[in-house]
């Protein structure tokens, strides 16, 4: 089973941010004499993303935190000749993964808040406050016209207004008024389940002065004036499962071990590692191109009962699932059209078999509402109506069924939560649902790729891979059989060639 955690910024050594400090009412007069610059360094713990520098610059109107639309379009003239980014993702769409990566860039390295400077990042410059932060988490265009980003008036021509219960990550909570009073923060999940609190992401002034991740109380700490909004542009995430780099196919050449697919960005070109039973894999197999046509690839274990593990896969230009069936010798079938609708999940991956019929099962997300529906695989080749588990499963950005991990007999689901990168564990019962789960812990979000891959070093225990965004390098955990895993093993570089 296979998570797609689709965060794809680039990562680098960081340096020390540099801050140029401008008063205000110096700032407001373009004839106004510099005010010395004076440069502070970051003793915070740095980000792995460099974030450059931040600059100086001149307004072109008296805040630019807080400019309405007409008096950015008055001042604009003053700053005619220099010309808006024109990068082809700037000002498009943005999925909710690729928000709150951006945002913590910030404030992982806390940023020192200012209104009348700004940092140059990916390649564009973005004005260190509040409405500037934003700007740059949803990649918005910034010029000298604007002052380097939007303002938390403006704001409002790029979003839509939304109920409390609608907020997902990368959504805002806005205040949108003149003067300091205007604000904004980015939400990323609530913190507890009467939705009195959530974790957020900002750029706050006053006494905080600086970008930090923190838990605010809704609306925002008991100030007024603030309401949920959605960028008009936001996509929801392709899910941790719905485009996984590294799939769990199960045995597909009958050598009694699970084998292993992923697709090559370059071309996409689907290929096979074959499992050895010794933890490791052959070099792979290439099954040819065209894979880059599904936006789903997932293992589904042995639907049809031929003995031989089948793909199920979703096709992007029609949102139609097909099966693929394993033929025994390392090859499918031509596939089998399911029909369409299955674009209406965010989430599809394979969970073994959690009812005790014998037949693996199928999960997927809603995404309309996050909810978890099953479908019970019957042993034909098809599955029946879902049951719905409800809701709440849009806390996770990862998914994946991992087999029988605590040898109960019943195959398990991890998943990751957003709001702290920690791990879970719901175990399965047996009949067709599962136990709350237990945390395994922080850290699982320095992953962009989560799958279980069954047992490949024949212990009897399924394993995990993992791939690390910081270097690419796959990373297996090694299935103990009490619930737990072993310390990771690295299999090396190069697993970021696959998407």
């Amino acid at each position: 089973m296979n998570l797609p955690v689709r965060i794809a910024l680039a990562t680098a050594v960081v340096g020390a941010v540099t801050l140029t400090n401008l008063d205000l009412a110096a700032a407001a007069s373009p004839a106004a004499a510099p005010t010395k610059s004076v440069q502070t360094k970051s003793t915070r713990t740095k980000s792995a993303v460099d974030l450059g520098t931040i600059t100086r610059f001149t307004p072109t109107v008296p805040n630019p935190t807080t400019a309405t639309r007409a008096q950015l379009d008055a001042a604009a003239p003053a700053a005619k000749g220099r010309s808006l980014f024109t990068d082809s993702s700037v000002g498009g769409p943005i999925s909710r993964e690729e928000v709150i990566t951006r945002a913590k860039t910030w404030t992982d390295d806390a940023v020192p808040y200012s209104q009348v400077s700004y940092l140059t990042q990916y390649g564009h410059k973005y004005r260190t406050d509040c409405s500037g932060f934003v700007s740059m988490a949803w990649n918005l265009a910034t010029s000298s016209a604007n002052n380097w980003g939007e303002t938390t008036p403006t704001l409002t021509e790029f979003t839509s207004s939304i109920g409390k219960e609608d907020l997902k990550p990368g959504d805002i909570l806005l205040n949108p008024a003149a003067g300091n009073d205007g604000h904004v923060v980015i939400f990323n999940g609530w913190k507890d389940a009467a939705h009195t609190q959530y974790d957020a992401f900002e750029e706050a002034g006053g006494s905080t002065g600086r970008a930090v991740h923190r838990t605010v109380d809704y609306p925002y700490f008991g100030r007024s004036g603030f309401s949920p909004r959605r960028y008009d542009k936001i996509v929801d995430n392709s899910s941790a499962n719905a485009m996984s780099p590294l799939v769990n196919v199960g045995d597909i050449n009958g050598n009694g071990v699970s084998d292993l697919l992923a697709r090559r960005k370059s071309d996409g070109h689907a290929l096979v590692y074959w499992g050895k039973g010794d933890g490791g894999y052959t070099n792979p197999t290439d099954l040819g191109a065209g894979w880059d046509q599904y936006d789903a690839i997932t293992g589904i274990g042995d639907i049809n009962k031929n003995g031989v593990s089948d793909l199920l896969v979703r096709r992007k230009s029609d949102g139609h699932a097909l099966i693929y069936w394993g033929k025994g010798d390392g090859g499918y079938t031509n596939p089998t059209d399911l029909g369409a609708g299955w674009d209406a999940y965010d989430v599809i991956t394979g969970v073994g078999d959690i009812n005790g019929n014998g037949v693996p099962d199928l999960m997927v997300r809603r995404k309309s509402d996050g909810h978890a529906l099953v479908y019970w695989g019957k042993g034909d080749g098809g599955y029946t109506n879902p049951t719905d588990l409800g809701a709440g499963w849009d806390n996770y950005d990862a998914i994946t069924g991992i087999g029988d991990i605590n040898k109960n007999g019943v195959s398990d689901l991890l998943v990751r939560r957003k709001s702290d990168g920690h791990a879970l564990v719901y175990w399965g019962k047996g009949d067709g649902s599962y136990t709350n789960p237990t945390d395994l812990g922080a850290g699982w979000d320095q992953y962009d790729a989560i799958t279980g891959v069954g047992d490949i070093n024949d212990n009897g225990v399924p394993d995990l891979m993992v791939r690390r965004k910081s270097d690419g390098h796959a990373l297996v955990y090694w299935g103990k059989g009490d619930g737990s895993y072993t310390n990771p093993t690295d299999l090396g570089a190069g697993w970021d060639n696959y998407s």
